[in-house]
């Protein structure tokens, strides 16, 4: 069994979050986001991939300088001997054109803090979580992309 936070909901301050960037620095948010607002796609399981790039990809496009954008993969649930192997198919996967989007995709494998984050939803369905500049909760929810769900998000920003 394990240990989560209670859920963030719109208006809580956003907890104390950690992981690891494919460029190799460890990440602790809000601190790293400073006083910009930025948007959490959090992907709880294997089979979100592609929704979560799909956000990610979206958000990035329609957002551009006014927030940061980091996709995060919540491997919590693997077992330790598999975690090399998910740094390494994450690292395949992510934009090699783009370096800097490295610092922004995000892996951990501690259960703190992640899997409260957004209401609980389909496995297939990433959380987008949105954080103002003060570090609170503006948008927590879990659904598949469409175009009324990026236009929801991008007002909360």
């Amino acid at each position: 069994m394990f240990c989560t936070a209670p859920p963030a909901w719109a208006g809580d301050e956003l907890p104390q979050l950690e992981a690891d960037a494919l460029d190799g620095t460890h990440v602790t948010l809000p601190g790293a986001a400073g006083d910009k607002p930025f948007i959490l796609v959090v992907a709880y399981d294997r089979s979100a991939k592609d929704a979560t790039q799909q956000w990610a990809h979206e958000l990035l496009k329609a957002v551009g300088a006014r927030a940061t954008i980091y996709a995060v993969i919540d491997a919590a649930g693997a077992p330790g001997f598999v975690h090399g192997l998910i740094t390494s198919d994450v690292a395949k996967s992510a934009p090699a054109a783009q370096p800097q989007h490295r610092s922004n995709i995000l892996i951990t494998f501690d259960r703190a803090g992640w899997p409260g984050l957004a209401p609980a939803g389909d496995k297939h369905d990433p959380a987008i979580v949105v954080v103002d500049g003060s570090h609170h909760v503006v948008l927590a929810k879990r659904e598949p992309f469409g175009n009324d769900a990026l236009a929801e998000a991008l007002k909360a920003i």
